[in-house]
Order: structure tokens, then C-alpha cells, then sequence
């Protein structure tokens, strides 16, 4: 089964104080450490547990289109995935939304002070938000011959372009 997603958007006093020049300019950064812990990150979850650390994307859409926040201000969303089915209950920990924002916190430190807002999205939450993230796959459902068909169709009113 595919994973799930657990997201946190913010609102910003300022840009994401990343250490790295190089993130500044990017509209998302991926933020895991060295291979081996991204990869540590990913099996965690494909086998049923939170990752502790979670490999985590930032995306900074605010650097790229200033309409997105107000004069001077910045927003910006994290997510990471987490095991499908899964239920952020801190009793073995920390929750996921602080995991989260202690991956950034580790290549910005300071982000928490230029933090305004946060609104937390949990893998319920997203899928109350679209149906069609049923089981939380953003992808809306996993295709293939090795896996069930589980996307549900949607009707549309638009025709797909004809073959030229």
C-alpha cells in the first residue's frame, strides 16, 4: 500500500533561514541528511512505522510569487510521509508535525522564530480535504499490474485533447 502524507503549512516573518545559500533560490529543498538516513527514512515507513527523523520537502512558494503572503511576509509547506493508515498519536514521541519541524530546523535553525502560523494536515485531514486522496496517496491512487486499482474515477465535463 502506498503511504500516506502528513503536512504543515506556515506563515512567515521572513524567508526560511536556511545555512545552505544554495536553498534560498530553490522552490522546494529535500531535507533527509546523507543517503543512508533518507534511505533509513523510507524503509521505516514502507514497513509500517513513522520515520524518526522523516525525510522531509519544503516547498518556499512565497520566494517565487510574492501574492502568495502579504507585503514582507512568507509562507511556505512541509510534508513527509508517514505509514498509510497512520494516526499521529505522540505517545511513542514526539508528533509528526514537530519531527517535521525539527528536520528544518536542523538545515535553518531559527526557523521557528520567524514561524507566525502553522496549520497542520493530518493523513485524515487530507483525505476529509480531497476523497480523492482515499488512503492518503497524493498520487490518488496506486496503478499497476502489481498493485489493486484503488483511484476513483471522477467525472469531467473536459475532453482530453485529440492525438495530433
Amino acid at each position: 500500500m502506498s503511504p500516506s502524507y502528513y503536512k504543515a503549512d506556515y506563515a512567515l516573518a521572513a524567508p526560511i533561514p536556511w545555512t545552505a545559500p544554495e536553498c534560498h533560490r530553490a522552490g522546494v529543498v529535500h531535507l533527509g541528511g546523507e543517503a543512508g538516513e533518507v534511505d533509513a527514512a523510507l524503509r521505516s515507513v514502507a514497513a509500517g512505522r513513522a520515520a524518526r527523523p522523516p525525510f522531509v520537502l519544503v516547498g518556499q512558494q512565497s520566494l517565487f510569487d510574492p501574492g502568495r503572503a502579504p507585503p514582507g511576509r512568507h509562507t511556505a509547506w512541509a510534508y513527509a510521509q508517514v505509514p498509510n493508515g497512520y494516526r499521529d498519536e505522540s505517545r511513542e514521541g514526539p508528533a509528526m508535525w514537530e519531527l517535521i519541524e525539527g528536520q528544518i530546523e536542523r538545515y535553518a535553525p531559527g526557523f521557528g522564530d520567524a514561524m507566525l502560523a502553522r496549520n497542520v494536515l493530518t493523513p485524515a485531514d487530507l483525505e476529509e480535504y480531497n476523497p480523492n486522496y482515499r488512503g492518503v496517496d497524493i498520487a490518488a491512487g496506486a496503478l499497476g499490474p502489481a498493485r489493486p486499482r484503488r483511484a476513483r474515477n471522477v467525472r469531467s465535463r473536459s475532453r482530453p485533447p485529440s492525438p495530433p
